[in-house]
Order: C-alpha cells, then structure tokens, then sequence
C-alpha cells in the first residue's frame, strides 16, 4: 500500500529536557526539520560555555493505517554547528524513559570527494573530524544514506572503513556506485532502519467474565503513543478507564462505540467498537490493553566544545519509508 508524504512527520518526545530523562514516547509536537533550533532551541547556555553533549529524542510517526515494511532515516544536512561540534545520529528505543535507550553515536560526515559512477570506495570526512572509533554505533557492513541535491541515495557497504588520516576514513561499497557523480561535501548518515511497523495492540488481557475481540478495536494512527489502556468496570455495561501516561480519561460503555482519546492532542489512541465485546462484565472487572504507535524513534546528538559561543542549529532529515 502506498505511503504519502503527508502520513510522514518527525514529533519530539514527550520528556523533553537534556537531563538523565529526555525521552520517552511521542509527545505529538510536530518537528518541521530544516527549520533553526527546531530540536536544539533549548540547548543550556552552559554547553556552549562548558562544553559537553547533549541528545535530543525524535520520532518519525506514520500517520497511517497501512503497514510500513521499511522506514530508513538519515541526516540529511546540518548547519552552524560551533567549529569542533561533533554531530551524530543515535537509534533510540520505543517508549524508553532515559537518555540509555540510544545505541553509541552513529556515523555522520561528509564525502570528502566526488562519488563517480564505477567508484567502489567513498572516503568520508567524519564529523568534528572525530575517528571512526568514536561512532561507537557503527558497525561494519551498515548501510550509509546520502544527500544528492535532497534526495536519499543508499549506500551498503562492506568491511572495515580504513583511515586515510585527518579524519577521513574510506568505506568499501558493497557494489560499485552505478549514477551520477555526487560532488565532495554532501552529507553522509549511517542509516536507521525501522521495519513491519503499524498502529498495534502489543498485549490484550482480557477479564474471565468479559472479553474484547481484537479485531474490533482499532489504534489510532495519529493520537496512539506507547501506553497501557485500563479499563475498570463499574457495572454490568459501564467503565472508567486510566492511561499509564495520562491518568483517569474519559468513562465509557460496551453498548457504544468508545472513544479513548489523547488529552494532550485530542486524537484518538483506541477506538473501541460495541460489536468488540462478548460475555457479561461485573462490578470490578479489569481489561487492559497495552499499544504501540507506527514510528521510528531517534536522537539527534551534539557534542560541543567549551568556550564556544552559542548559536541555534538547523537539522534536515532524509527518509525513505515503503509501504
């Protein structure tokens, strides 16, 4: 099924500081990539005067009911970075709470020459002119994504890259470039990928006496985050229902169509239909229902060194993402 450019958008999460904890699920706050200090806009002054790191966590949602097989995310373009900042991409974990549920740092740099048709090698200048050794998150044979005039060109890879000194280092393809020639200072990114993704019902634990059939709850492709939805029976057809995130939401009933929407956006996180339940609820029953959204979840690293002065920082993402 076809995957449109509109069901595609980057949202920052929802623990949104530069602390132990700045992580967790989506928080629905559109990111407009390219745009200045869009991900940064709150980097602490003392960065920039200190020096120091700092991530921050993204997620790119697929507004969509349709399965994505492949989503592969890469750094498209950065700009006025501080001189020595080193940039890299890091996969980061579903709904985790802290900044530890990122890889190391992934490869980020530039093509240090052209990229000629028939060319087996491309020798990239790595960001902050670190070495290879500091992207600790790479690993051999990854796949690299390259910016051609805005558009994602992938490049698999094979072997151990190898030091051509002053931080350039050659990475062998795994099969001869076969295109046009991508001129020197094009952005490289090691790739994320993220597959089989979908609006999903992760765990359903239904009551003995009443029980919800999972075909006939649907997750919401826009409010959905990573939650777990409870819903406490008061009687025979009524319900209050909590979310692990949010607290006590909306009641609802068996006998209509309940809607659990998310507060903080109002869109649905899990509509439920009245043809979804079988058996008789008593006072006291308890179903839960943990969901997933359809994303792909990242951070965006900086590190900066002390006695820089501060400035805001303009990111653009590439994607390729197939239905």
């Amino acid at each position: 099924m076809t995957i449109f450019a509109d069901e595609i958008w980057y949202e920052t999460a929802r623990l949104d500081t530069y602390g132990p904890s700045t992580a967790g699920s989506l928080s629905g706050d559109r990111v407009i990539d390219a745009v200045s200090g869009e991900l940064f806009e709150k980097i602490p002054a003392d960065r920039f005067l200190n020096g120091g790191a700092v991530k921050k966590k993204a997620f790119m949602r697929f507004a969509t009911q349709a399965q994505v097989s492949s989503a592969k995310l890469g750094i498209g373009e950065y700009t006025a970075v501080p001189s020595g900042a080193v940039v890299a991409i890091y996969a980061g974990a579903d709904g985790a709470n802290t900044i530890n549920d990122s890889s190391g740092p992934m490869v980020v740099g530039t093509l240090n020459a052209p990229l000629s048709n028939g060319d087996t090698y491309v020798d990239l200048l790595l960001s902050g002119g670190k070495p290879l050794s500091y992207f600790t998150g790479w690993s051999d044979g990854s796949l690299l994504m390259i910016n051609d005039n805005g558009n994602p060109v992938h490049l698999a890879t094979t072997g151990t890259p190898t030091d051509q000194g002053g931080g350039v280092f050659r990475f062998a393809l795994a099969s001869a470039w076969s295109g046009s020639t991508i001129p020197s200072g094009r952005m490289a990114s090691q790739v994320i990928e993220a597959t089989n993704q979908s609006p999903a019902i992760v765990a359903l634990n239904n009551s003995s006496s009443i029980s919800l059939n999972q075909s006939q709850i649907t997750v919401g492709e826009l409010g959905a985050i990573h939650d777990t939805i409870t819903l406490d029976f008061t009687s025979g057809t009524d319900f209050n229902v909590s979310s692990s995130t949010f607290g006590p939401l909306s009641p609802g009933a068996t006998n209509v169509t309940t809607q659990i929407v998310n507060p903080e956006i109002g869109q649905p996180m899990l509509t439920i239909s009245s043809s979804a339940w079988s058996g008789t609820a008593f006072n006291g029953d308890q179903i839960q229902i943990t969901i997933a959204p359809s994303h792909l979840a990242f951070f965006v690293g900086i590190d900066i060194p002390a006695g820089t002065a501060e400035q805001t920082i303009r990111f653009k993402f590439l994607h390729d993402v197939f239905g």
